[in-house]
């Protein structure tokens, strides 16, 4: 007793245990039933997230369909800066590099012939003379790393 106040320890938890093992087993479950895991929002997010169909499946693809879409305007005389899809494929070309097996080296070869090749199919006019020449060598550039991008210890750093 101190100063007339009265203490008395319980001798026992206020919770009997079975009363705990239950509360802890609702803790652990209850994510679950609350949908921790992937929610219906997320599949509906994912299939609204396609693709379009021009896109390519892999980086060799990608190269390719440039080429063939360049070697059309060419031919026929008309400006690939009309060209929207070419467009899109010059702007894949750093996401495709780095899901390649290019190493580091090589990727960063991709990315800078990128940047030199997306304003020459971006401007205006036919392709010819000087503006033909510079897309014909990066075209040269990415077609050369396809081979890189087959097999990895072709080239490039580790």
């Amino acid at each position: 007793m101190m100063n007339g106040v009265h203490f008395r320890v319980a001798a026992r938890s206020v919770l009997p245990r079975r009363m705990w093992w239950r509360l802890s087993l609702l803790v652990l479950v209850s994510p679950l039933v609350a949908g921790c895991g992937p929610s219906a929002l997320e599949g509906e997010e994912e299939a609204h997230h396609e693709f379009p169909p021009h896109r390519p499946g892999s980086y060799e693809q990608l190269v390719s369909d440039i080429e063939q879409r360049v070697t059309r305007h060419q031919a026929a005389g008309t400006a690939p800066g009309d060209d929207s899809e070419l467009q899109d494929l010059a702007g894949w070309i750093p996401e495709f590099a780095a899901d390649s097996e290019l190493k580091r080296q090589d990727f960063d070869r991709a990315v800078n012939l990128a940047r030199q090749l997306q304003p020459e199919l971006a401007g205006g006019g036919v392709l010819s003379g000087d503006r033909a020449e510079r897309v014909g060598k990066s075209l040269q550039g990415l077609r050369e790393l396809v081979l890189s991008s087959r097999d990895p210890n072709a080239r490039g750093e580790p």
